[in-house]
């Protein structure tokens, strides 16, 4: 039985917000102690200080050694990089999915269709005839009708523009 909007509310609402919210502030002040948040020329991010101490692959010079902010590289990696493309193949994968299985759930429905086309006409079709009871096969679509998907294609379609703004904003 599915649930209602409000027992979804009122049941997990609170997980789903908790899962959303503790993880990113654990991670957000985890770089406090660490001394991770420098400048990285436009804003403050996990960075090494000063900044030619290290390189992009984590490399230490040998004229300046870190201030704060050693292994940046590292850090930026499991507190940014890790995640995001964790959540980017998650999303991803999830909607691959979803596609699918309404696709199948729709060719089911389809299938189901066809097996029942059989219908009983309406008395009002057979006035004064004996052949009440007589039962009529309705046309069966070709498979090329059956096969249209409409409920799928909308659904990959919204799947592909949500999957895509999230590439797009990230």
């Amino acid at each position: 039985k599915p649930l209602s909007e409000e027992a979804i509310a009122s049941k997990y609402e609170k997980y789903m917000h908790t899962l959303a919210i503790i993880p990113t502030i654990s991670i957000a002040v985890a770089g406090l102690p660490l001394t991770l948040y420098n400048n990285a020329n436009l804003w403050c991010w996990i960075a090494a200080y000063p900044p030619t101490c290290e390189n992009d692959e984590g490399s230490h010079g040998p004229d300046w050694p870190c201030e704060r902010g050693e292994n940046a590289w590292l850090f930026r990696w499991a507190f940014f990089y890790a995640p995001l493309w964790f959540i980017i193949a998650t999303i991803t994968v999830m909607m691959i999915m979803l596609t699918r299985l309404i696709r199948r759930e729709e060719r089911q429905v389809i299938e189901m269709q066809k097996h029942s086309r059989v219908l009983q006409r309406p008395d009002s079709e057979f006035e004064g005839d004996l052949r009440r009871e007589q039962h009529v096969q309705m046309r069966i679509p070709t498979r090329q009708e059956s096969m249209r998907l409409e409920r799928s294609k909308q659904m990959f379609h919204q799947a592909v523009f949500y999957v895509g703004v999230f590439y797009v904003t990230w």
